[in-house]
């Protein structure tokens, strides 16, 4: 009975490879696609005959177009003339790095402008100096020592 799984796998590559003996424990169709897959990654990694390109010729190819991408470029009159603005040359192709911490700098001013120059919150406290009142009576509840305390004004008409 041929091993199944992990092990089974293990085996059948220790026998493709000839490390093991060939025997029952190791499934011959298992062993046969292992010596297959061998000779393909050893035919691939070794070239035989296959001419080594020249690593000469492949760094003279490299130094060309360095030597070609460094070349001043002759820019016609009429696109130099149309030259971007400073706007332009500062997006470029990346508005989102330019315009995404301007925008928060922006809405940072207009909020801390907002907080500093809002009007103080109205004070609803009073204090009674006087009162006039014809007829009937007022009385007034007011505590000079606890200003948090309500001012409290009741007026009584007679008869």
């Amino acid at each position: 009975m041929w091993r199944t799984g992990k092990r089974g796998r293990l085996e059948a590559m220790r026998v493709a490879d000839g490390a093991a003996q060939a025997g029952a424990r190791a499934d011959p169709a298992e062993v046969a696609r292992f010596r297959d897959l061998t000779a393909a990654v050893r035919g691939a990694s070794d070239p035989g005959d296959a001419a080594v390109p020249s690593f000469d010729a492949m760094w003279g190819g490299v130094e060309r177009k360095l030597e070609a991408a460094r070349a001043p470029v002759a820019v016609p009159r009429e696109a130099a003339e149309a030259a971007p603005g400073l706007l332009a040359r500062l997006l470029g192709d990346r508005p989102l790095f330019v315009l995404a911490p301007a925008g928060a700098f922006l809405v940072a001013v207009v909020l801390g402008l907002l907080f500093w120059t809002r009007p103080p919150a109205p004070n609803n406290q009073c204090f009674v100096d006087s009162y006039d009142a014809g007829s009937g009576s007022v009385i007034i509840d007011q505590d000079f020592d606890d200003s948090d305390r309500p001012t409290v004004i009741w007026f009584v008409e007679e008869g």
